[in-house]
């Protein structure tokens, strides 16, 4: 290793670590990821088998049902001794997990434009830190409360949507620098461990969430199209064919398969409904049209702007037959096609969820994730044909960060009713010593106060609460037995004493 690569790899440490820090500042000092509501307390003690299950409520659901639980863990027995704190402790765990895969996504991202590009370390950083800071531009449209491409409706929605989606997007942009599914046997035996690590990546990537998955199959499946119809106008056997798209067949069927799982399962079951699905699909799509009120302005101006200047640009490379741009048009399309097809998907499946469900960023990723990679593929095919552009990236980057900072409370907090985090974490301890101070003085079937909501069964709190809260906090040590809860009861007083509604 020369000296120029050891410093290349020591700014790429610096800029990575950067991105982590500040991602964990984020979501353990500005919005902390809290363990909140009756889905989150359930879901850090759930355990499942590690494959899909038949008639389970969530039969494919593999990844976020054995992850969530054993990152709470991690925190319960690892952080917990030296803060004294549960919900704190897990708070720290749980922003260092989000924050890893952040930063994964950043960084894989970065590893592509760098091998696909002829653009300098600094470029690279700078169309990365771009394309992180779109995830929190796109939806920002008012001075308080705005979604962001990250932001779950609680904390199991992280484990379960967001996380999902990163590690989809991840391997889809691995694929598209290194497509290891048109691997023969012989370069895969080279390395098997590798390619055996490749494997359970992609199989908890597929096994993780409908919406997410469809990140990866979308994908797979658009090259695999593409490919059969390239080959069959170069005349390519059939047999051929097959042979170079084992994988990508296998992985197809596999992800058929969980549809099948899925659509069999107690949840399916339990959101059927008369309504014909034509006319749900009519309704959430119409709910997709009106997202378009949502879009930051400044954000759709950027993306108009860098839109035309490649096509003015397409235009004028081909008059004068100098266009370099060929293998990026076809990047464009291809995200624009795989883009729409998600799409579809996600409508599709989103409108039996309920009606605007489509609007949740953590549903709507996959769609938007391609537009974003066509939007850097734009930028980048202008930067290295015109590189004059690249003086003006910095003063875009900072322009573009502070459009995202408002004077209220910018983004939306981790939570279903957007409360304060302090609140949450306010009523998790005054439910955490009920149950504790019970257990300490031996007492059985209790009553757990907490505040009162008007909504079914008082979500987000439920009046199963106080059970999934005693069950979590035996699990993870904090009782030395399990405290018997007679009833969880909702009370206008809890309202009152943390200033809610």
């Amino acid at each position: 290793m020369n000296v120029n690569d050891r410093k290349n790899r020591i700014v790429l440490f610096i800029f990575t670590a950067a991105v982590f820090v500040v991602m964990f500042v984020f979501y353990s000092r500005i919005h902390p990821l809290v363990i909140y509501d009756s889905d989150d307390w359930k879901y850090i003690v759930f355990t499942r088998h590690a494959f899909p299950v038949w008639k389970e409520w969530n039969p494919t659901r593999v990844l976020p049902e054995i992850f969530m639980s054993l990152v709470a863990e991690i925190g319960s027995f690892v952080i917990y001794p030296f803060t004294k704190d549960f919900i704190n402790a897990n708070i720290i765990i749980n922003a260092i997990v989000v924050s890893l895969f952040i930063t994964l996504y950043i960084y894989t991202f970065y590893k592509v434009i760098e091998k696909k590009y002829e653009t300098s370390q600094l470029t690279n950083i700078f169309i990365s830190v771009l394309f992180l800071i779109m995830h929190f531009w796109i939806f920002r449209y008012k001075d308080s409360s705005n979604e962001y491409m990250f932001n779950g409706l609680d904390l199991t929605c992280y484990f379960y949507y967001i996380i999902p989606n990163i590690i989809n997007a991840c391997i889809v942009m691995q694929l598209s620098e290194k497509d290891v599914l048109t691997y023969d046997r012989k370069a895969i035996m080279k390395n098997p461990v590798r390619y055996g690590v490749y494997i359970v990546f992609i199989y908890l990537a597929l096994l993780s969430n409908l919406y997410a998955s469809i990140i990866l199959a979308g994908y797979v499946g658009c090259r695999f199209v593409i490919d059969i119809i390239w080959g069959f106008k170069k005349k390519d056997s059939l047999k051929e064919l097959l042979k170079r798209n084992t994988f990508r067949i296998i992985l197809l069927i596999f992800w058929l398969v969980v549809q099948i799982f899925e659509v069999n399962g107690g949840r399916a079951d339990d959101i059927k409904t008369k309504t014909s699905k034509l006319q749900l699909f009519g309704a959430q799509a119409k709910q997709y049209l009106a997202l378009g009120e949502t879009l930051s302005t400044s954000f759709s101006i950027f993306y108009i702007i860098i839109c035309l200047i490649f096509i003015i640009a397409l235009i004028i490379g081909c008059k004068q037959k100098t266009s370099n741009y060929k293998e990026d048009v076809k990047t464009v399309l291809f995200c624009i096609l795989t883009s729409f097809i998600i799409l579809i998907y996600l409508i599709m499946v989103s409108s039996l969820h309920y009606i605007g469900s489509i609007q949740r960023p953590d549903i709507l990723f996959g769609h938007i994730f391609f537009l974003f990679i066509m939007l850097m593929t734009m930028l980048l095919s202008l930067m290295r044909e015109k590189p004059v552009i690249r003086i003006a990236l910095p003063l875009i980057v900072i322009v573009v960060f502070f459009e995202i900072n408002t004077q209220g409370i910018t983004f939306k907090e981790t939570n279903i009713r957007n409360i304060n985090h302090q609140k949450c974490i306010a009523i998790d301890n005054d439910i955490i010593d009920q149950i504790v101070s019970a257990g300490e003085k031996n007492k059985e079937d209790i009553t757990v106060y907490v505040p009162s909501f008007k909504a079914e069964s008082n979500w987000p709190i439920s009046v199963q609460t106080g059970e999934l809260v005693s069950n979590a906090l035996y699990k993870h040590g904090i009782t030395d037995h399990k405290v018997k809860i007679k009833e969880t009861k909702p009370t206008r007083k809890k309202n009152k004493k943390y200033g809610l509604k």
